[in-house]
């Protein structure tokens, strides 16, 4: 099954000028850093060998279009150094096949007509025009998309103004089939939208979503709704998904999207993955892991359906009463219910590193740094955050090889770097503000006489002693990072949503980063041994599907924790677990 993701965006895509990857300080400016977590956590996360996804920017101020696929990534870390990088060179090149991803530019009026262009005076502005109007696909099947010098050797002229009336010709047709006018010109969104909706063969169909935490319609992925006996429902049908990045899509391009949807013979539908508003880029991390545990497409010919019959109310009505009941309050902006109970979640990592070696020096920005960053913003950081009541308050605890614990409060960190406006949790922001955090509990230890930082033993007991509330209900489970059994994957989807109460719950996840090798941390042995001193319970498991060469495992395997909380039903899973043994 494919899944193409479709982003409309801020700034302009195809300048050269704006992409400064070597800008550390200041990648938060266009917002170039919540890109890079859209890109890493969409074709670096969950995944399965025969399933493929694609993604797409629309950038708003010149119409340029950005795509990069699972085909073509690569095993570069996706840093935001890395990614900036990349798009500086495609905007340089601007043609298809020419590296990881491929910016095509889209300006009102730029096509010419088949006469026009079989008079420009060379091959070479042919070629380029080519590269400039028609869709990857259509390059690709008449072999253009090599560098301009390999094409211009094989094609003259001619045979480059055949291909322009070839591509005419089928715009044409396409337009006369969907009742629109014969004129080739469109505004630029509209071009594009036109050309994302296109399927990748003629027996395939293409279904567009549009995403936004406001819409009604939830994806029915989980209990009451059976996934199984649908698992090849989807086999040739292609998923669209249209959202905001960083903004959300304005009603003028809703509209826009349905306009071009209809005249295509697209169906067109909406929904939300949750109740809960999130960062773009860990949505993104949800519909891939859905992808991945093959319940995505399902879903969504379940909820076309639904609304094609008239029966969308059988599909909310099938939705718990305490779901529908915090729906309903966020639709009416009343904020979080009263009688709401309140879940906290401390992510325990493990890092293979001394504390000393954090650092913002650019040179030494490996994989264990990088995704030191990925699980502090995936575990502390959604979208709203400042404004918003959270039913889920979290803590992230990183504990490093010389035996420092560094603990980060949620509204603590967030807060402090929204004070000093630095609110975007780009890579530099977010390593500075854990080398400050460092630097003062330093401090604090050489004052203060407790155990000693390499005493692990010790560490881990008050560590864990302090984590254990007053909850009514408390929970740990060590994430194990191979690939999950089906009885997981197939349990969590079929785990009925526990009701809503005023009880505390308390999840203690206990997880490694890893490092160059699979030793296993002291510290991370620590704590579990810690946890058996109390007679706490732990559960470990696997979270994600299919984690071959996944390399943003840890941030993904946090935000799928978090999102099966925000659904209600992990803490029910791990109670069942308990009850079984």
């Amino acid at each position: 099954m494919h899944v193409k993701v479709v982003m409309l965006c801020k700034g302009r895509g195809a300048d050269p000028t704006t992409y400064k990857p070597d800008r550390d300080e200041s990648q938060w400016w266009g917002r170039r850093d919540a890109l890079a977590r859209c890109h890493a956590a969409f074709l670096h996360g969950p995944t399965c060998a025969d399933h493929s996804k694609t993604l797409v920017l629309i950038h708003d101020e010149d119409w340029a279009v950005t795509t990069t696929t699972t085909a073509t990534i690569g095993s570069s870390l996706p840093t935001e150094r890395n990614l900036v990088a990349q798009w500086k060179s495609a905007a340089v090149s601007s043609r298809p096949g020419s590296g990881a991803c491929y910016i095509q530019s889209h300006k009102a009026d730029t096509e010419l007509s088949a006469d026009d262009v079989s008079n420009l005076d060379s091959k070479r502005k042919v070629l380029d025009h080519l590269h400039a109007n028609c869709d990857l696909e259509f390059i690709r099947k008449h072999n253009l998309n090599s560098s301009p010098e390999v094409v211009l050797r094989k094609k003259n002229k001619k045979d480059l103004v055949k291909v322009w009336y070839e591509w005419t010709a089928q715009r044409k047709s396409l337009n006369k089939e969907s009742s629109q006018p014969a004129s080739l010109k469109q505004s630029p969104l509209e071009a594009i939208f036109h050309q994302q909706l296109q399927p990748s063969s003629p027996n395939r169909r293409v279904i567009a979503v549009s995403l936004h935490e406001s819409f009604a319609a939830e994806l029915p992925c989980f209990h009451p709704f059976n996934v199984s006996n649908q698992a090849n429902a989807d086999s040739n049908v292609e998923f669209v998904l249209f959202l905001g990045a960083v903004r959300d899509m304005f009603p003028r391009e809703n509209d826009l999207l349905r306009k071009v949807c209809a005249a295509n013979k697209v169906q067109l539908t909406s929904m939300r993955l949750g109740p809960v508003a999130e960062f773009t880029s860990k949505i993104l991390t949800v519909v891939a892991y859905h992808q991945a545990s093959g319940v995505l497409g399902p879903s969504l010919l379940r909820l076309l359906e639904s609304k094609s019959n008239s029966q969308t109310s059988k599909v909310r009505d099938a939705i718990p009463p305490a779901k529908r009941q915090k729906t309903e309050a966020s639709e009416s902006n009343l904020g979080s219910l009263a009688q709401a109970s309140q879940t906290t979640m401390h992510v325990m990592c493990s890092v293979p590193l001394h504390s000393k070696e954090l650092t913002t020096d650019l040179n030494v920005r490996d994989s264990v740094l990088w995704n030191i960053i990925r699980v502090t913003v995936v575990t502390l950081w959604r979208s709203h955050i400042m404004t918003s009541k959270a039913e889920l308050s979290t803590k992230l605890t990183l504990l490093f090889q010389d035996g420092l614990a560094l603990t980060l409060d949620q509204s603590e960190l967030v807060t402090t770097l929204a004070e000093q406006h630095q609110a975007a949790p780009s890579e530099f922001q977010i390593l500075r503000a854990l080398i400050l955090k460092r630097d003062s509990v330093l401090l604090q230890e050489r004052e203060k006489k407790g155990p000693s930082l390499s005493n692990w033993k010790e560490s881990a007991d008050a560590i864990v002693s302090n984590s254990k509330n007053e909850s009514n209900e408390f929970h740990v489970m060590e994430v194990d990072q191979r690939e999950a059994s089906a009885d997981f994957v197939e349990g969590i989807y079929s785990t009925p949503e526990a009701s809503v109460g005023s009880k505390t719950q308390s999840l203690l996840v206990l997880m490694d980063i890893q490092g160059p090798t699979s030793t296993p941390k002291v510290s991370h042995s620590a704590l579990v041994a810690a946890c058996h001193k109390l007679k706490l319970n732990v559960h470990k498991m696997a979270i994600l599907p299919h984690t071959t060469k996944i390399l943003d495992r840890e941030a993904a395997t946090i935000t799928m924790i978090q999102h099966f909380l925000y659904q209600n039903r992990l803490l029910s899973f791990l109670s069942s677990g308990d009850e079984k043994e």
